[in-house]
């Protein structure tokens, strides 16, 4: 299986391009679109995606994550395992934030002629094909690459009274999600009453789901991967809050 993550949007002959030059070379591919909304160049929200989706594939599934190589002009790609599955992306940053370990190493992909030099994934079609193949690193003919860019995540400060924590990705309905952790929110709440602090906004209290809310509140809930998230029922907390993307949420506890 082959999934497609990229920020070409659905508008465009991109994506079809793509796919046609895939399954020319094999109608029997199976490829699975994750999502081509990613906002321009925002390898966070991308790495973010991808990781939360990976538990639900099946092992040696290749996964393409194509965001931010138009902008860059970027034409170097490189090509890692992660938790028995296999991921293509360009050298941009997505690979530390996805594999937060850089371990094990990623393998660079390089092209002996740059044919398609304003759309440079089509260039590695061949190599994807041959890698997902194989599957089997140790039988593809490349080596480690040390030299990879790297992007770290912001990563949210726990004490005893207080969390601090960003907002790291807007989904289609408009909420917002962060990187605070359930397991890690329970932790530090230990019972404890709380007040949830973001862009002037005060509240007290996370919710189930949106069930027992009105139109237009704004309530705070743990997602289905253990991340906490703001939205507002019937609307777009992001827009009408006014919030970006890396910005700051606190939780004090009391």
């Amino acid at each position: 299986m082959i999934t497609l993550t990229t920020d070409f949007g659905n508008k465009d002959h991109y994506v079809a391009t793509i796919k046609g030059i895939l399954y020319k070379n094999d109608i029997n591919l199976k490829i699975v679109d994750i999502s081509h909304d990613i906002p321009t160049g925002n390898i966070m929200s991308a790495a973010y995606i991808i990781s939360t989706i990976l538990p639900f594939y099946p092992p040696n599934t290749f996964h393409i994550v194509d965001v931010g190589s138009f902008e860059t002009n970027q034409s170097k790609y490189i090509f890692f395992n992660y938790k028995d599955q296999f991921i293509f992306c360009p050298d941009n940053g997505i690979f530390t934030l996805i594999n937060e370990t850089s371990n094990p190493k990623p393998f660079l992909l390089d092209i002996e002629e740059n044919t398609y030099p304003t759309f440079t994934l089509l260039n590695h079609i061949d190599q994807i094909l041959d890698l997902y193949k194989h599957t089997n690193l140790a039988l593809a003919p490349y080596q480690p690459f040390e030299q990879y860019q790297e992007k770290n995540w912001l990563t949210p400060t726990y004490t005893d009274d207080h969390i601090i924590g960003h907002i790291i990705h807007f989904d289609n309905y408009g909420n917002l999600h962060t990187n605070i952790e359930k397991a890690e929110f329970d932790k530090v709440a230990n019972d404890r009453n709380f007040t949830i602090i973001v862009k002037g906004s005060k509240i007290n209290k996370v919710n189930d789901n949106f069930i027992d809310s009105t139109s237009g509140e704004e309530i705070y809930f743990f997602g289905f991967n253990g991340f906490l998230q703001l939205g507002m029922k019937n609307s777009n907390a992001g827009h009408y809050m006014g919030i970006q993307q890396t910005e700051n949420i606190t939780i004090i506890f009391k």
